[in-house]
């Protein structure tokens, strides 16, 4: 065998390897996203009164490094809401505080709510309402779900005005499954 014989699949291999090496390390590993949930209508009824929804919306961001929810909302015809929690598998816990009647410190409260694989949410709520105490239930249909498309966490990083704090941040790192 010549020297041409060897060194051209030897240069093939190599030429190849290199496109390889240079395409994008997300090709097919799951990486960690922030995703943002926009619920139109959240909706809370009174224990033993189905008939009468009190509609809230709000828009939450999740945090994948760490499984909190928090973001902005209205409550009407209170205001502005905010809301914030996790949410753990299946499941969501929050609190959505506003001003009712006076009351700065009014919250809503959530806890172990079922979250299908659409984001909808079935679960109970309480209150801390200063005239008394109130329960329920609450539904929200699927919201409006947004994604990032981090590349990588250093393409995470580079787009991250506090660099510092980002690079401690799990956003664009591989997700690794639990077995």
């Amino acid at each position: 065998m010549n020297m041409m014989n060897r060194i051209g699949p030897l240069s093939v291999a190599v030429g190849c390897a290199a496109l390889i090496a240079m395409a994008p390390a997300s090709a097919d590993v799951a990486r960690h996203q922030i995703l943002t949930l926009q619920y139109d209508q959240v909706d809370y009824y009174l224990k033993g009164d189905a008939s009468r929804a009190y509609p809230q919306s709000f828009t939450l961001t999740l945090n994948p490094c760490d499984g909190t929810v928090s973001g902005p909302g209205l409550a009407p015809p209170f205001g502005d809401s905010f809301t914030a929690g996790a949410i753990d598998g299946f499941q969501i816990s929050y609190d959505s505080t506003y001003v009712v009647n006076g009351q700065t410190n009014y919250a809503v409260t959530v806890d172990n709510a079922m979250l299908a694989k659409d984001y909808s949410i079935s679960g109970q709520w309480s209150d801390n309402w200063s005239q008394g105490p109130q329960v329920g239930s609450v539904f929200a249909n699927k919201p409006f779900v947004t994604s990032t498309a981090y590349r990588n966490h250093g393409d995470f990083v580079s787009q991250n005005p506090d660099k510092n704090d980002a690079a401690h941040s799990c956003i664009g790192m591989p997700v690794v499954s639990k077995k």
